[in-house]
C-alpha cells in the first residue's frame, strides 16, 4: 500500500516514500475532538524498519556505487565470472537489505489494510483524487484528517493574467533556485560562493528547512495546526506559486463574528524559526483580526527552498489568494512581518500600494550587512559577497518602494539584529531600516544629525528617553506643524517630500523625534517573545490619524520595569507555547 499514516509522535523525515501521513483525525462530535492516529503493531514495526532502511541506504550508497563499478571492471577487463561476483559477502549483504525493505513494505501494507481508520481515510482520499472538481462534502470529509499534503491537489494556483486592479504583482517572475553554470568551473570564487550559498548558507539563514529542526518541532506543528482548525475554526489551503512550489496556508475568518477588527485581514509573515502553527499571528488572533498565515517554502507542508526568489513568489500567491478567493479589499489587508519575514511583507507592500499598512517587527535593512554580525570576522568578505549574489534580502529597499502606512518595532535586547561583537541598541540593524524609510518619505522634514543621534548614539532605551526629554517635542505643536505642512504642500507621497523645507532647524529637530515616535515603537524584550497585545497598534496614516494612533497606545513603550507590560510578555509567551 503506497499510502502512509503516522501519528505525530512518529514523524520521520527519513521516510521519503511516505506520501500520505495522517497526523490527526478531527471529528466534531459534541465539540472539537482530535485523537492521534494510532497505528497497529504490524504497521509500527514495518514503519520503523523502512525508516531504518532509509538511513542505512544513505550510509551504504557509496559502497553500492563502488561495488557496481568493481564488478563491471572485473567482468569486462579481467574476464571474471559475474555469477561468482554476485555471491560474495558485500553483494549478499546489500541484497538481503533490499529484501528486508521490500518485506517491510509488504507488512506495512498489511498493517494498514487491517486498520479500519486507515481504510476510512483511504476511501475518502481516493474519492477526493477522482472528483473533478472537488465537492464541498468531500472536502469537508477529507479535512477531518490531518495528513501529508504531497499528493493533495492545490486549492488555488497563481494566475499570471490576474486582473491588475486586484493584484499589481511584478510582471517579471522571479527566478528559482540558483543554477550551476559552466562559468563557475573556471572561476573558483563564483564556485565557492555558489557552494556555500546552496549548502550551508540557505540552511543557516532558514534553519526550519533542515531535517533535525523539522524532527524537533514536528509534533508541536501538528498540535498547533490542530488547535487552529478545531478551536479557531481555521481553514487550511494549498496554494501553488508561480515557480511550482506548494505553499501551506491557514485562514481564520473573523468576519462572521462581526468583531471590531474582523473585517481586516492580517497576513502574517513568519521569521526563519517560526511557522504559522506556532508563530507571530497569535497577537492578531487575540485582537479579533482575520488572519492568513503561511509557511516559507521548505517549512511545514510547503515545498521548495526559501531563496529570496521563492519567498517573493510565495507571498505573491498568498496575496492574490487573499484578494481573489477570500474577498478582502486591499485597503483591508495589513501585513505583519517578523524578523526575516520583513522581507516578504515589504515586497508585498511594494507591489500593492493600496493596502492598509505594514508592520515590521524586529527586522533589518540588508542581509548583506546583518549576516557578518553572526560570522567570524575573517569570513566577513566571503559572507557579504555570497549573500549579495545568492541570498540578498533588502528589506529597506523594498520598504522605500512603498509609500503607505508603515510601523516598525525595535527590540531593545535583540540578540539577532544587534552586532554580537558590540551588542547595543545602537548596533541594531533596524535603525538603518528606519533611517532609510524616513529619509525617503520626508527628506525635507528630517534633521539627519538629530536622527543619527537618536538611532546610533543612544545605546539604551533610557538614553533614547533622555534625548526625547532634552529636545522636549510638544505633541500638540508638532501635530499642528504637520497639519500645516500637509495643507500647504499636500498629502501625496511626492508632496510629503517637500514637507519641512521652510521650517527652522529647531522645529525640524522636534519633528524628527516626533516622526520617529510615529514610525517606531521600542519594546524592552529580546528577539523571540511574541508581541504583547497591549503593544499592538496599526501604522500611522498621516496627521489626520494622529489622535487615533496615539489613543491606541495604552502604556509607555519604553518602560522595561512596567509590571503590566512584562505580564503581557509572559502571557503571550505562554500562549505561544501552549
Amino acid at each position: 500500500m503506497a499510502s502512509t499514516l503516522l501519528g505525530c509522535d512518529e514523524l520521520d523525515e527519513t521516510a521519503s516514500d511516505d506520501k500520505r501521513r495522517l497526523h490527526y483525525i478531527r471529528f466534531l462530535v459534541g465539540g472539537p475532538v482530535a485523537p492521534l492516529y494510532k497505528n497497529n503493531g504490524l504497521e509500527r514495526v514495518s514503519v520503523n524498519l523502512s525508516s531504518a532502511y532509509g538511513i542505512l541506504s544513505f550510509v551504504l550508497r557509496p559502497m553500492v556505487i563502488y561495488r557496481s563499478i568493481s564488478i563491471t571492471w572485473d567482468v569486462l577487463v579481467h574476464g571474471a565470472d559475474w555469477t561468482q561476483e554476485l555471491y560474495n559477502l558485500p553483494t549478499t549483504t546489500m541484497a538481503l537489505t533490499v529484501a528486508a525493505y521490500v518485506l517491510a513494505l509488504v507488512f506495512r501494507g498489511l498493517g494498514r489494510y487491517s486498520n479500519p481508520v486507515y481504510r476510512e481515510f483511504m476511501s475518502v482520499f481516493r474519492k477526493a483524487q477522482t472528483e473533478k472538481p472537488l465537492t464541498s462534502a468531500t472536502r469537508a470529509a477529507l479535512d477531518t484528517f490531518d495528513y501529508d499534503w504531497s499528493t493533495r491537489a492545490a486549492d488555488y494556483e497563481y494566475v499570471t493574467s490576474a486582473d491588475e486592479s486586484k493584484a499589481k504583482v511584478a510582471h517579471v517572475r522571479h527566478t528559482g533556485v540558483p543554477k550551476f553554470t559552466l562559468a563557475m568551473i573556471f572561476n573558483p570564487r563564483l564556485f565557492v560562493h555558489y557552494m556555500v550559498a546552496t549548502s550551508i548558507g540557505i540552511r543557516a539563514m532558514y534553519p526550519g528547512t533542515t531535517a533535525p529542526f523539522k524532527a524537533m518541532v514536528g509534533q508541536m506543528l501538528c498540535e498547533g495546526r490542530n488547535r487552529l482548525i478545531t478551536t479557531e475554526n481555521g481553514r487550511r489551503n494549498k496554494l501553488l506559486a508561480a515557480d511550482g512550489n506548494a505553499i501551506d496556508t491557514i485562514f481564520l475568518d473573523r468576519r462572521p463574528a462581526s468583531t471590531q477588527n474582523g473585517s481586516v485581514l492580517v497576513i502574517a509573515c513568519e521569521g526563519n524559526g517560526s511557522f504559522y502553527e506556532m508563530g507571530v499571528s497569535d497577537t492578531a488572533q487575540q485582537l479579533g483580526y482575520s488572519v492568513l498565515g503561511w509557511n516559507h517554502p521548505g517549512y511545514g507542508a510547503s515545498t521548495g527552498m526559501p531563496y529570496p526568489s521563492a519567498e517573493k513568489n510565495a507571498i505573491d500567491v498568498v496575496m492574490q489568494f487573499a484578494l481573489d478567493k477570500l474577498g478582502f479589499a486591499p485597503q483591508n489587508i495589513l501585513f505583519y512581518g517578523w524578523s526575516i519575514g520583513g522581507m516578504t511583507a515589504s515586497h508585498a507592500a511594494s507591489q500593492h500600494p493600496g493596502i492598509r499598512g505594514v508592520i515590521i517587527d524586529a527586522s533589518f535593512d540588508d542581509m548583506a550587512e546583518l549576516a557578518p554580525y553572526h560570522m567570524p570576522p575573517m569570513l566577513d568578505s566571503l559572507t557579504r559577497s555570497t549573500v549579495r549574489q545568492y541570498l540578498h534580502i533588502q528589506v529597506a529597499q523594498q520598504a522605500c518602494n512603498y509609500d503607505g502606512p508603515i510601523l516598525l518595532y525595535r527590540r531593545a535586547d535583540d540578540e539577532m539584529m544587534c552586532n554580537r561583537r558590540a551588542p547595543t541598541l545602537a548596533s541594531n540593524r533596524g535603525n538603518h531600516l528606519l533611517k532609510a524609510i524616513l529619509l525617503k518619505r520626508y527628506p525635507g522634514l528630517i534633521h539627519v544629525p538629530t536622527l543619527d543621534r537618536y538611532l546610533f548614539e543612544c545605546d539604551s532605551l533610557e538614553a533614547c528617553s533622555e534625548l526625547q526629554q532634552s529636545l522636549h517635542p510638544n505633541e500638540i505643536e508638532c501635530n499642528g506643524w504637520l497639519a500645516e505642512e500637509q495643507r500647504q504642500h499636500g498629502s501625496t507621497p511626492a508632496a510629503r517630500r517637500a514637507w519641512g523645507t521652510g521650517l527652522s532647524t529647531d522645529k525640524r529637530c522636534q519633528l524628527t523625534l516626533h516622526m520617529v515616535n510615529y514610525h517606531l515603537i521600542n519594546i524592552p524584550t529580546s528577539h523571540c517573545p511574541p508581541l504583547p497585545r497591549r503593544m499592538w497598534r496599526e501604522p500611522w496614516r498621516g496627521p489626520d490619524n494622529s489622535a487615533t494612533f496615539n489613543a491606541a497606545l495604552t502604556a509607555p513603550v519604553d518602560n522595561p520595569t512596567d509590571p503590566a507590560f512584562m505580564q503581557d510578555v509572559m502571557d503571550a509567551a505562554m500562549t505561544d507555547l501552549q
